[in-house]
Protein backbone atom coordinates (compact mmCIF):
# COMPACT_ATOMS: atom_id res chain seq x y z
CA UNK A 1 0.00 0.00 0.00
CA UNK A 2 3.01 2.18 0.80
CA UNK A 3 4.51 1.68 -2.84
CA UNK A 4 1.20 2.17 -4.34
CA UNK A 5 0.98 5.89 -2.11
CA UNK A 6 4.65 6.95 -2.84
CA UNK A 7 4.48 6.13 -6.84
CA UNK A 8 1.15 8.40 -6.47
CA UNK A 9 2.58 10.70 -5.33
CA UNK A 10 5.88 10.49 -7.24
CA UNK A 11 3.59 10.63 -10.64
CA UNK A 12 1.93 13.74 -9.06
CA UNK A 13 5.05 15.76 -8.65
CA UNK A 14 5.99 14.68 -12.12
CA UNK A 15 2.48 16.34 -13.82
CA UNK A 16 3.17 19.17 -11.53
CA UNK A 17 6.74 19.58 -12.69
CA UNK A 18 5.56 18.93 -16.63
CA UNK A 19 2.65 21.70 -16.13
CA UNK A 20 4.69 24.33 -14.72
CA UNK A 21 7.34 23.68 -17.05
CA UNK A 22 4.37 24.70 -19.92
CA UNK A 23 3.07 27.52 -17.73
CA UNK A 24 6.52 29.33 -17.07
CA UNK A 25 7.12 32.63 -18.40
CA UNK A 26 10.21 31.62 -19.92
CA UNK A 27 8.32 28.83 -22.14
CA UNK A 28 5.70 31.31 -23.45
CA UNK A 29 8.55 33.74 -24.00
CA UNK A 30 9.48 31.84 -26.19
CA UNK A 31 6.74 30.60 -27.99
CA UNK A 32 5.23 34.04 -27.93
CA UNK A 33 8.11 35.56 -29.59
CA UNK A 34 8.59 32.98 -31.84
CA UNK A 35 5.00 33.72 -33.75
CA UNK A 36 5.65 37.45 -33.88
CA UNK A 37 9.25 36.86 -35.09
CA UNK A 38 7.35 34.61 -37.91
CA UNK A 39 5.19 37.41 -38.50
CA UNK A 40 7.76 40.22 -38.71
CA UNK A 41 9.55 37.86 -41.78
CA UNK A 42 6.66 37.21 -43.13
CA UNK A 43 5.98 41.09 -43.03
CA UNK A 44 9.58 41.95 -44.50
CA UNK A 45 8.82 39.43 -46.95
CA UNK A 46 5.74 41.57 -48.15
CA UNK A 47 7.09 44.75 -47.67
CA UNK A 48 9.89 43.57 -50.55
CA UNK A 49 6.97 42.51 -52.73
CA UNK A 50 4.56 45.00 -52.85
CA UNK A 51 5.50 47.73 -50.31
CA UNK A 52 5.46 51.37 -51.55
CA UNK A 53 7.66 54.49 -50.38
CA UNK A 54 7.50 55.74 -46.93
CA UNK A 55 6.71 59.37 -49.20
CA UNK A 56 2.94 58.20 -48.93
CA UNK A 57 3.29 58.41 -44.38
CA UNK A 58 4.06 62.22 -45.26
CA UNK A 59 0.97 62.94 -48.13
CA UNK A 60 -1.98 61.13 -46.04
CA UNK A 61 -4.43 62.41 -49.59
CA UNK A 62 -2.63 60.18 -51.69
CA UNK A 63 -2.41 56.93 -49.98
CA UNK A 64 -6.11 56.04 -52.05
CA UNK A 65 -4.39 55.01 -55.17
CA UNK A 66 -2.24 52.33 -53.58
CA UNK A 67 -4.94 51.49 -51.67
CA UNK A 68 -6.61 50.59 -55.44
CA UNK A 69 -3.42 48.73 -56.17
CA UNK A 70 -3.21 46.35 -53.08
CA UNK A 71 -6.39 45.23 -53.58
CA UNK A 72 -5.32 44.17 -57.51
CA UNK A 73 -1.55 42.79 -56.52
CA UNK A 74 -1.85 41.81 -52.97
CA UNK A 75 -3.07 38.19 -52.57
CA UNK A 76 -6.34 37.18 -49.74
CA UNK A 77 -3.70 35.02 -47.83
CA UNK A 78 -1.12 37.68 -47.68
CA UNK A 79 -3.91 40.25 -46.69
CA UNK A 80 -4.58 38.58 -43.64
CA UNK A 81 -1.20 38.19 -42.00
CA UNK A 82 -0.98 41.91 -42.74
CA UNK A 83 -3.84 42.98 -41.14
CA UNK A 84 -3.35 40.47 -38.60
CA UNK A 85 0.35 41.40 -37.97
CA UNK A 86 -0.67 45.52 -37.72
CA UNK A 87 -3.74 44.79 -35.72
CA UNK A 88 -2.80 41.97 -33.49
CA UNK A 89 0.80 41.18 -33.80
CA UNK A 90 2.28 44.46 -33.65
CA UNK A 91 0.55 45.89 -30.34
CA UNK A 92 1.02 42.63 -28.69
CA UNK A 93 4.92 43.24 -29.58
CA UNK A 94 4.89 46.74 -28.24
CA UNK A 95 3.23 45.76 -24.65
CA UNK A 96 5.54 42.98 -24.59
CA UNK A 97 8.51 45.08 -25.24
CA UNK A 98 7.05 47.68 -22.42
CA UNK A 99 6.21 45.06 -19.83
CA UNK A 100 9.80 43.40 -19.83
CA UNK A 101 11.31 47.33 -20.37
CA UNK A 102 13.02 46.46 -23.68
CA UNK A 103 12.31 49.88 -24.68
CA UNK A 104 14.92 49.88 -27.28
CA UNK A 105 13.45 47.05 -29.28
CA UNK A 106 9.74 49.22 -29.42
CA UNK A 107 11.60 50.95 -32.67
CA UNK A 108 11.37 47.31 -34.29
CA UNK A 109 7.73 46.95 -34.29
CA UNK A 110 7.18 50.81 -35.16
CA UNK A 111 9.09 50.33 -38.05
CA UNK A 112 7.61 46.81 -39.61
CA UNK A 113 3.98 48.80 -38.92
CA UNK A 114 5.21 51.83 -40.91
CA UNK A 115 6.43 49.26 -43.65
CA UNK A 116 3.11 47.56 -43.55
CA UNK A 117 0.69 50.97 -44.08
CA UNK A 118 3.53 51.57 -47.16
CA UNK A 119 1.80 48.38 -48.78
CA UNK A 120 -2.11 49.05 -48.51
CA UNK A 121 -2.02 53.03 -47.36
CA UNK A 122 -4.21 52.05 -44.87
CA UNK A 123 -4.85 54.32 -42.05
CA UNK A 124 -5.91 52.19 -39.12
CA UNK A 125 -2.39 50.68 -39.26
CA UNK A 126 -1.09 53.95 -37.79
CA UNK A 127 -3.99 54.72 -36.04
CA UNK A 128 -3.83 51.49 -33.85
CA UNK A 129 -0.33 52.10 -33.41
CA UNK A 130 -0.92 55.60 -31.90
CA UNK A 131 -3.54 54.20 -30.16
CA UNK A 132 -1.32 51.69 -28.38
CA UNK A 133 1.44 53.82 -27.11
CA UNK A 134 -1.85 56.15 -26.02
CA UNK A 135 -3.16 53.71 -24.10
CA UNK A 136 0.47 52.96 -22.34
CA UNK A 137 0.78 56.54 -21.28
CA UNK A 138 -2.44 56.68 -20.05
CA UNK A 139 -2.04 53.10 -17.79
CA UNK A 140 1.58 54.22 -17.25
CA UNK A 141 0.37 57.68 -15.57
CA UNK A 142 -2.74 55.77 -14.04
CA UNK A 143 -5.15 58.16 -16.36
CA UNK A 144 -7.39 54.91 -17.66
CA UNK A 145 -9.87 56.13 -14.85
CA UNK A 146 -10.41 59.84 -15.97
CA UNK A 147 -10.27 58.64 -20.06
CA UNK A 148 -13.97 57.97 -20.62
CA UNK A 149 -15.23 61.56 -18.34
CA UNK A 150 -12.26 63.00 -20.78
CA UNK A 151 -13.83 61.50 -23.96
CA UNK A 152 -17.32 62.72 -22.84
CA UNK A 153 -16.04 66.14 -22.22
CA UNK A 154 -14.07 66.41 -25.70
CA UNK A 155 -17.96 65.00 -27.30
CA UNK A 156 -19.31 67.69 -25.23
CA UNK A 157 -17.02 70.42 -26.63
CA UNK A 158 -16.87 69.48 -30.08
CA UNK A 159 -20.90 69.79 -30.27
CA UNK A 160 -21.11 73.10 -28.12
CA UNK A 161 -18.12 75.09 -30.30
CA UNK A 162 -19.65 72.93 -33.47
CA UNK A 163 -16.15 71.54 -34.54
CA UNK A 164 -16.85 69.35 -37.89
CA UNK A 165 -13.07 68.10 -37.42
CA UNK A 166 -13.42 67.02 -33.94
CA UNK A 167 -16.93 65.68 -34.55
CA UNK A 168 -16.04 63.90 -37.88
CA UNK A 169 -13.38 61.90 -35.72
CA UNK A 170 -14.51 61.40 -32.46
CA UNK A 171 -18.50 61.40 -33.50
CA UNK A 172 -19.29 60.32 -36.75
CA UNK A 173 -16.47 57.66 -37.56
CA UNK A 174 -16.92 56.09 -34.28
CA UNK A 175 -20.40 56.07 -34.11
CA UNK A 176 -22.41 56.39 -37.32
CA UNK A 177 -20.16 55.25 -39.85
CA UNK A 178 -20.01 51.55 -38.46
CA UNK A 179 -23.37 51.50 -37.63
CA UNK A 180 -24.37 52.87 -41.37
CA UNK A 181 -22.00 50.58 -42.85
CA UNK A 182 -23.18 47.54 -40.90
CA UNK A 183 -26.97 48.28 -41.97
CA UNK A 184 -25.88 48.84 -45.43
CA UNK A 185 -24.46 45.32 -45.53
CA UNK A 186 -27.48 43.51 -44.00
CA UNK A 187 -29.96 45.52 -46.41
CA UNK A 188 -27.98 44.31 -49.26
CA UNK A 189 -27.65 40.65 -48.61
CA UNK A 190 -30.80 40.33 -47.23
CA UNK A 191 -32.68 40.81 -50.37
CA UNK A 192 -29.38 39.88 -52.69
CA UNK A 193 -27.59 36.20 -53.19
CA UNK A 194 -24.85 36.20 -49.84
CA UNK A 195 -21.48 35.41 -50.58
CA UNK A 196 -21.06 33.07 -47.55
CA UNK A 197 -17.08 32.83 -47.27
CA UNK A 198 -16.22 33.30 -51.11
CA UNK A 199 -14.23 36.39 -50.22
CA UNK A 200 -12.30 34.60 -47.68
CA UNK A 201 -9.22 31.80 -47.34
CA UNK A 202 -12.11 29.58 -48.08
CA UNK A 203 -13.08 30.63 -51.63
CA UNK A 204 -12.41 27.80 -52.96
CA UNK A 205 -15.66 25.90 -51.53
CA UNK A 206 -17.80 28.85 -52.25
CA UNK A 207 -19.22 30.66 -55.21
CA UNK A 208 -18.81 34.00 -55.95
CA UNK A 209 -21.70 35.77 -57.34
CA UNK A 210 -20.21 38.90 -57.68
CA UNK A 211 -16.50 38.36 -58.51
CA UNK A 212 -16.12 41.99 -56.53
CA UNK A 213 -14.80 42.73 -53.40
CA UNK A 214 -17.64 43.54 -50.48
CA UNK A 215 -16.49 47.04 -49.62
CA UNK A 216 -16.75 47.48 -53.80
CA UNK A 217 -20.12 46.29 -54.17
CA UNK A 218 -21.65 47.67 -50.85
CA UNK A 219 -20.17 51.28 -52.20
CA UNK A 220 -22.50 50.96 -55.46
CA UNK A 221 -25.02 50.21 -53.71
CA UNK A 222 -24.93 53.19 -50.82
Amino acid sequence: MGNISSKINLLKMKNNKFYSMFNSNKVFNIIFLGIIGLFIVADIAAYKLYGNSIYYLFHMKEVYSIRLEARAKVPAKMSYVISWSALVIIPSCIAWCVKHKKYFFIAVPIIIQILLFTIGGNKSHLFGLALTIFIFILFKNKFMYFFTTFLNFIIAASLIINNKFIMAIVIRRTFFVPASTSNAYYDFFSINPKMKLANSVFRAFFEDPYKLDPSFIISRYI
